[in-house]
């Protein structure tokens, strides 16, 4: 591991918890970075290759996960966090449509599921409520 990567992985959080956000689209990962950076910690992984290293090297209180827009690579992402088995609450954005298999991995998944078009406002409220981090006044 580069050293830039190592100081990033052990950054103090000041008592802010971390959050892991996972999104293909580099400007829906940077939004979300943008809307809870001044309650958490935030990194955001936008290759889903990295996702796995990631979610070991930062511990986060929350993974939240942008699928991607066909099924087949939604699927494909959803079989991946199955191998990785996260411990923490998993939030999902996805887009609506009928897939049975995808429809499966999330059950057993046990994610929160949030369709596209996001009500973002939701999401964070979500967020929020999972980490135990007061609203915003």
């Amino acid at each position: 591991m580069s050293q830039k990567r190592r100081q990033i992985a052990q950054k103090p959080t000041f008592g802010r918890q971390r959050l892991l956000i996972f999104s293909p689209d580099e400007d829906l990962a940077h939004s979300l970075t943008l809307l809870l950076e001044d309650r958490y910690e935030v990194v955001k992984v936008t290759q889903l290759e990295r996702l796995g290293q990631r979610l070991k090297e930062t511990s986060p209180a929350l993974l939240l996960v942008d699928l991607f827009s066909t099924a087949q690579d939604g699927l494909k992402q959803l079989l991946y966090l199955e191998r990785l088995r996260p411990t923490v609450p998993l939030i999902l954005l996805r887009a609506y449509r009928s897939n049975t298999l995808m429809d499966d991995a999330i059950k057993r998944l046990n994610a929160y599921v949030f369709y596209k078009p996001v009500n973002i406002d939701m999401v964070v409220d979500l967020v929020q409520d999972l980490t135990g981090v007061p609203a915003r006044r």
